[in-house]
Parts: structure tokens; C-alpha cells; sequence
């Protein structure tokens, strides 16, 4: 009998551990759920599929609206999808992330197959890192010129300075191809996702994210525009 009731107090625990929550992205990026715990969220929308996983959005895109969701290396989802997703929540060398693929009780649905990729946040580079948190992997755009100062080393990422400002922006080839990028060139705007890795933000431009232009030509107006133009 005590052995019996040993084992029903372990497997009610068990369940309770494994038990899982409906929850926004929202609430897991302004750190209102506890780590380990198996999570769902509704009607999120792909902003940026890799081999391994995808970057997914609540709408209106904004501050505290996008985290990155590991799949594994054998998943379809595509950019635009909307999808129902549970796994677990960690912070993944302090990268916000729900864990699918590596979770037993990971699953996801895709409800709508390849639509539009919604319009990315416009803000500026000032605003961005003045306070960067709100925004990790968040579609945004980035609205500042800037020109190229380190081309891309081994590891595809390479750094652009803001015109006028000593803001330096930190570049990686995530979805962008680095043989395209030029030591000097400029650009009007930056569109993709904000990323952190090994301690640092990262922007990842989207294949037609980096509005380049001649720089010595007049880049508020323009940067606007090539915004506007990215998602209409």
C-alpha cells in the first residue's frame, strides 16, 4: 500500500511538471513565466524560417512581441506560416526561446501555410539600443543610414556605423548573403530581426532587408520610403 501510494505521489508530480500553460510571447519575454516551463502559444506568425527553427511574431509586431522558437533540423514551417506551437520555455545562453525540438512534450501546428510576412517595427538606431531587450527577435527596420566598416569575417557577420552617431550595428548572414556585402557601401535602412548571440545584438537582414544607396546622397527621406516599399 505505501509502495502504491509512492508511486501515484510521483506520477501526480510528474504531471504537474509536465503540465502545460497558454501563454503570449509578450508574457515570456517581460519575464512573467518561469523557465522549464512547457508553454503554448496561438496564431503566432513566421517572421524568419531557418534550417533549425523560426523566428515568430504575436501582432501588431512591437516591443516584447517576437521570440525565437527551436524546431529541430527537419521541420517545414515557412516564412508567413501562422502556427499553434508548445515546448518548453528557456533562456538559451540568455536568448529567450521556446524549445520544441528538444522537448518530449514539444509539438506544432501550422493553421495558415505561407502569407504575407507582416510589416517589421520602424524605429531608429538611437531608440533600438538605447534599450534593446523589447526587441530581441523582433521584425524590425531599422530607418538610419549607415555605411559599412568591417566586411564580414569567418563567421558572416560584419558592422556598419550610423551616419553622424557612433552607434555601431553589428550585421549577420542568417538570411542574408555575406558575398554581397561591399567595405564602404551605405544604407538607407536595415529590415530583419533582431538576434543575440555570444553576448551581443545582431541584426539579421532579410535577403532584400538592406536598402543600398549612394552615399553621399540624402538617406531620411529615402529610408522611409524603402520601408514602406518592403511590405506593401
Amino acid at each position: 500500500m505505501h509502495r502504491f501510494a509512492m508511486v501515484l505521489f510521483m506520477v501526480l508530480v510528474a504531471a504537474v511538471a509536465t503540465a502545460q500553460i497558454d501563454v503570449t510571447i509578450s508574457d515570456l519575454q517581460q519575464g512573467l513565466v518561469e523557465e522549464g516551463t512547457l508553454v503554448t502559444i496561438t496564431d503566432v506568425t513566421v517572421t524568419g524560417a531557418l534550417y533549425n527553427g523560426v523566428f515568430v511574431t504575436e501582432l501588431p509586431v512591437g516591443p516584447y512581441a517576437g521570440i525565437w522558437v527551436y524546431l529541430g533540423n527537419e521541420h517545414t514551417a515557412l516564412d508567413g506560416d501562422v502556427m499553434t506551437i508548445t515546448g518548453e520555455y528557456i533562456e538559451y545562453y540568455d536568448l529567450s526561446e521556446i524549445d520544441v525540438g528538444g522537448s518530449d512534450d514539444g509539438a506544432y501546428e501550422v493553421t495558415v501555410t505561407g502569407g504575407d510576412l507582416p510589416e517589421p517595427y520602424a524605429l531608429d538606431a538611437a531608440t533600438l539600443y538605447a534599450d534593446p531587450e523589447p526587441f530581441e527577435s523582433v521584425a524590425i527596420c531599422i530607418v538610419d543610414g549607415m555605411e559599412v566598416t568591417e566586411e564580414p569575417n569567418d563567421y558572416g557577420e560584419w558592422k556598419a556605423m550610423v551616419f553622424e552617431s557612433d552607434l555601431e550595428i553589428i550585421f549577420d548572414d542568417k538570411f542574408y548573403d555575406d558575398s554581397l556585402v561591399v567595405l564602404g557601401e551605405c544604407y538607407g535602412s536595415a529590415c530583419g530581426i533582431l538576434d543575440y548571440s555570444f553576448g551581443n545584438y545582431k541584426h539579421l537582414p532579410y535577403v532584400d532587408g538592406l536598402d543600398i544607396i549612394d552615399c553621399t546622397v540624402g538617406v531620411e527621406e529615402h529610408s522611409f520610403t524603402s520601408v514602406k516599399g518592403l511590405f506593401q
